[in-house]
């Protein structure tokens, strides 16, 4: 996977950089921008790890505190059956990652493809290096009911008011794929002053 930097709002663009990250569609780049590591970028792909008889789908994380010209990674993150994520940052120091949830076994469309989640994350779980450092709370957003279903391909944005506004690919009971809008707020994902 490659990388190519505009500085100029895309009229012109670097020499294309080599990455270390290996896999399929890798996520946007993500530059944290608050705590000690602002400026680091994070850049994930996902890919089938062996043994080809009981394949495992993965999403790896690599980081660099340089601006690409090194990486460390990729790390384990607690974000099961993660497929196709798409991670930003939302207000407070949190990040939110929406995915497919794709749970392995025999299949394909119509049978790992039907869930779609939207997980939320803070900067230290995205500093850790071991999965058991990391926490995650995952939201159902939507459920692909189609035969054949094919949802997961999302993309959001946060607002300046706090709201978050998800797009995303399903088909469920249209005549043809659709694109659905939700949204969210981080109520949605936990409530303030329950904590004990």
């Amino acid at each position: 996977n490659w990388i190519w930097i505009s500085d100029d709002g895309g009229d012109s663009w670097s020499a294309p950089r080599a990455t270390p990250v290996v896999g399929i569609v890798p996520d946007q780049l993500t530059e944290l921008r608050h705590a000690d590591h602002a400026g680091r970028w994070l850049l994930g792909e996902h890919t089938r790890l062996p043994p080809a008889e009981t394949p495992l789908w993965s999403v790896r994380t690599w980081l660099s505190d340089d601006a690409g010209e090194s990486w460390q990674g990729p790390f384990p993150f607690p974000l099961p059956g993660c497929h196709r994520p798409v991670a930003g940052m939302v207000d407070d120091g949190l990040m939110l990652i929406t995915h497919r949830y794709m749970q392995g076994g025999k299949g394909w469309v119509g049978w790992w493809t039907q869930n779609f989640f939207g997980a939320l994350t803070d900067l230290k779980s995205c500093r850790a290096r071991r999965r058991q450092d990391a926490h995650t709370r995952i939201l159902p957003i939507d459920f692909d009911r189609h035969f054949e279903s094919d949802t997961g391909y999302s993309g959001w944005v946060c607002f300046d008011d706090g709201e978050i506004y998800v797009v995303n690919y399903i088909l469920d009971d249209a005549p043809k794929a659709q694109i659905r809008g939700y949204s969210l707020h981080l109520e949605d994902f936990r409530l303030e002053g329950t904590r004990r």
